[in-house]
């Protein structure tokens, strides 16, 4: 994997920044400073698309408007409120997260990465949103639309999912943020990831990084980024049973599983020695 030199890298953070000002993108938490904000709105978009996740925002923000509300509230509480949203663990970490802070760091975010990602829940990437947005911290963002920027224009052609290419492109950004604001550059390198330079079929014609894009001079944006083979998936196959009676649903709160875990959920049908959910290794029900 080649180096670029630091004109490049400079002049490529700079026209990424001068697109999004153009090309603004909007959503409920942008230019926001507060960490506790921050960090909401980055737990949310992980696994979540920006349009499902913007009034989820809103509305996890209007249950609760501040750290203290959240380290306070109930977890069954924080779930009703995430319900619909999925990976449930997110919000498990966040309520976790909320009361170590207010707990143990006298409500006090960390100021740097490095500290962020010592919280529950908070991995490399939202340690650095938050730690560039609110702090200011020289740190590149890294999420899936950087790495297709940053692997395109600067045909990085190995597997980005591969932990030496992960840190080439996050060592790379590291170097772009120094040399241009961190927290501008973050956010538009996202945005022109999410907006132009899209996984399939980007228009190259209208784009303002074409004539540097080492992709797109050799001909090769559709083949990049490079991912390694996926595991395959396995389906689950679960029988659920609805109780009614006198107008009232039983349900019962899965302590047993990983899976949907601390949620109310209708009676499961089946049982198995070796699995509480009633289902078999083969993924059928007994």
């Amino acid at each position: 994997m080649t180096q670029p030199v630091e004109d490049e890298i400079r002049i490529f953070g700079n026209k990424v920044i001068s697109w999004s000002r153009d090309n603004h993108r909007p959503m409920p938490w942008k230019n926001f400073s507060d960490p506790y904000h921050i960090w909401i709105a980055e737990i949310i978009l992980q696994q979540t698309r920006v349009d499902q996740g913007s009034p989820y925002f809103e509305k996890f923000i209007h249950r609760f408007p501040d750290l203290q509300t959240l380290a306070t509230a109930s977890v069954e509480d924080v779930l009703l409120v995430w319900e619909g949203l999925g990976y449930y663990s997110r919000a498990r970490n966040l309520h976790h997260t909320a009361r170590f802070v207010w707990e143990e760091l006298e409500g006090k975010f960390p100021s740097t990465a490095r500290d962020l990602q010592k919280l529950k829940g908070v991995g490399p990437y939202t340690a650095a949103a938050i730690a560039s947005f609110a702090y200011g911290e020289a740190i590149g963002v890294v999420d899936g639309n950087v790495k297709r920027v940053i692997s395109r224009y600067f045909h990085v052609t190995e597997a980005i999912d591969r932990p030496e290419v992960k840190n080439h492109i996050q060592a790379l950004v590291n170097r772009i943020v120094e040399q241009v604001p961190a927290a501008d550059f973050n956010q538009a390198i996202m945005n022109f990831g999410a907006m132009l330079c899209i996984p399939r079929g980007p228009d190259c014609s209208i784009c303002p990084l074409r004539d540097g894009c080492q992709a797109f001079q050799l001909q090769e944006v559709d083949h990049l980024p490079v991912k390694s083979k996926s595991t395959v998936k396995q389906n689950m196959w679960m029988h659920f049973g609805v109780y009614i009676q006198d107008g009232r649903i039983a349900l019962i709160r899965n302590n047993q599983s990983n899976l949907w875990k601390n949620l109310y959920l209708f009676p499961v049908l089946g049982t198995h020695p070796d699995d509480s959910w009633g289902v078999d290794k083969a993924g059928k029900i007994p």
